[in-house]
């Protein structure tokens, strides 16, 4: 069964974040599990159950903790309410692995799963083309950055590539931060990032509300700083020069000293990569054959789908081994022989030969004769340089380096090409000169 699902808040507004609906609907199996059959859950409006449920309508009422709040025990009243959509024959996931098409197709594969290696994220999804010469259904990975696990500093130290944070682009470093989520120690306490503050630690007040007490009076302002040395006696090593990570809103700002933050594991990395960055995912995503086979059984191993109550009631089993098809042998081509040969098709045959080999099938007029000013005469290297951008709304897409270089003076038509990408609306090439060890040089111009 297909159910469609909502959450709400008592007052009628939408519960709206990312992860937050598995969270709701672990308390509501928690709570309300004897009227519930098993199901599975796509992260956002959509429930399967395997066979039909009392009622095609579901209302529950739930309250969900929040760890982050500073009375964790007083949750929120969340409205979850379950209407049935549409009934998915069984058949019709049979027929997807045949290749075959049906009514209820792209509903019967909707399932994903994530692993995780290292930095990366490989995503396995059933792919959305079905190879009906061979009737399986293909999984594929597709591979995403989520940031390092640990403190904030050191984050931002790694990939800004410098090595104290002096040196540190703190206006770069307000854009990669704003919307990740951190956890704040002492406390413990998670919160998600909007930004950096305007000044250094030290310097950056807010206003201190007092309660009770001999010493209440009216609100004072206090630096950041001198709250959490003085008031919490946190002995904070560097952050009375740098900004503070402000987890409030914007016009109600909440600051924590930047040494009192680590970023939450398994955050996808969404702003846009360096050279190196990219170069690296690259690098990291590409697999042979043989490596792309042991991922792939890997993740489907440690998924355990053998254990899934939804397949074992309905006596279910996956097989984790690949299926294997035979090849098409494609016959080697045979040569086009022409009618009649003469001299004009041996023409055409040689300049194609002699292209392909690197060889000069024209010169410009002006190589002839040395007519040229100052090249004609003196050893001379042609250089040009262009760097190409996306359109003005693709603020994600890199730019592309281009540069070429004439070869075999005094002939100026021979050339070599080279393209490299680099960060997005960079004018200047900055990989025409890239040394990396011994004097040996990795760049365009080498």
């Amino acid at each position: 069964m297909f159910e469609q699902i909502s959450f709400s808040y008592e007052d009628g507004r939408p519960v709206e974040g990312k992860g937050v609906g598995r969270k709701i609907l672990d308390r509501v199996k928690e709570t309300y599990n004897s009227e519930l059959k098993e199901f599975s859950y796509d992260g956002k409006k959509t429930l399967f159950t395997l066979g039909s449920l009392r009622s095609d309508w579901f209302e529950f009422n739930v309250v969900l903790k929040d760890d982050r709040m500073r009375c964790p025990n007083r949750g929120k009243t969340i409205k979850v309410k379950m209407n049935f959509a549409l009934k998915i024959p069984l058949q019709a996931t049979v027929n997807a692995l045949r290749g075959q098409d049906s009514d209820n197709y792209q509903e019967a594969i909707r399932e994903e799963v994530f692993l995780v290696v290292g930095d990366f994220v490989l995503v396995l999804e059933p792919a959305r083309v079905v190879y009906h010469l061979t009737e399986v259904s293909s999984v594929d990975v597709s591979t995403t950055m989520i940031v390092t696990l640990g403190p904030v500093m050191d984050f931002l130290l790694s990939n800004q590539n410098v090595k104290d944070l002096f040196s540190l682009d703190w206006v770069k470093a307000k854009r990669i931060l704003k919307n990740l989520r951190i956890k704040a120690s002492p406390s413990n306490q998670e919160y998600k990032t909007i930004g950096l503050s305007n000044l250094p630690c030290k310097d950056q007040l807010f206003t201190l509300k007092r309660k009770g007490g001999a010493d209440c009076g009216d609100p004072k302002e206090v630096t950041v700083y001198d709250y959490f040395v003085n008031r919490w006696n946190i002995d904070l090593c560097y952050s009375s020069d740098v900004p503070c990570i402000n987890v409030g809103k914007p016009k109600r700002p909440t600051y924590i000293p930047l040494e009192l933050c680590s970023l939450v594991s398994l955050q996808r990395y969404t702003k846009a990569l360096t050279t190196l960055q990219r170069s690296s995912l690259v690098e990291k995503s590409r697999q042979k054959p043989l490596e792309r086979m042991r991922v792939l059984t890997d993740a489907l191993s440690r998924s355990n789908y053998g254990s899934e109550p939804m397949l074992c009631n309905r006596v279910i089993s996956i097989n984790s081994d690949f299926i294997e098809v035979e090849g098409h042998v494609l016959q080697a081509p045979r040569c086009i022989v022409p009618q009649r040969i003469n001299d004009q098709y041996l023409t055409n045959v040689l300049l194609k030969i002699n292209a392909k080999l690197g060889g000069l099938n024209s010169i410009l007029e002006a190589e002839h004769a040395p007519s040229i000013p100052i090249v004609s005469r003196t050893p001379t290297i042609v250089i040009g340089m262009d760097v190409s951008h996306g359109s003005p709304e693709q603020t994600d897409i890199p730019s592309i380096a281009a540069v070429v270089s004439s070869l075999e003076w005094p002939l100026i038509s021979k050339y070599r090409a080279c393209l490299r990408t680099q960060f997005q609306k960079v004018e200047m090439i900055d990989n025409l000169f890239k040394k990396v060890s011994n004097g040996v040089d990795k760049g365009i111009i080498r």
